[in-house]
């Protein structure tokens, strides 16, 4: 459990997780690598083919090592609020994430 939060809990293993096509570059991140209440990200993202947009978010909530959330402050969605919650199983660790969100211009 512990080996999971610190890979998924660190901002900078973003870059690792996210598809290549969406062109992921972090820009900025307040504060180090251990994430936190407060914490801001910052982004450059290409969510439509050729057009790269700044996303940042905001750590809202930490409970090491089972959940941590993050919400869209500045970016592409009209709401961005997601969950990530850690939960050890027999032979491994499930990870769940529950993304609420609404796209731009209703």
């Amino acid at each position: 459990l512990q080996e999971a939060w610190e890979f998924f809990s660190t901002p900078r293993n973003l870059s690792k997780i996210t598809p290549a096509h969406m062109g992921f570059t972090i820009l900025y991140v307040s504060g180090g690598e251990k994430t936190y209440p407060g914490q801001i990200i910052r982004y450059k993202v290409q969510v439509i083919p050729g057009i790269k947009m700044d996303w940042v978010t905001e750590i809202t909530h930490v409970h090491e090592p089972r959940f941590f959330v993050d919400e869209q402050r500045f970016g592409p969605y009209a709401l961005w609020h997601h969950q990530h919650h850690f939960k050890e199983v027999p032979g491994g660790v499930e990870m769940t994430d529950e993304i609420n969100y609404a796209i731009p211009f209703g």
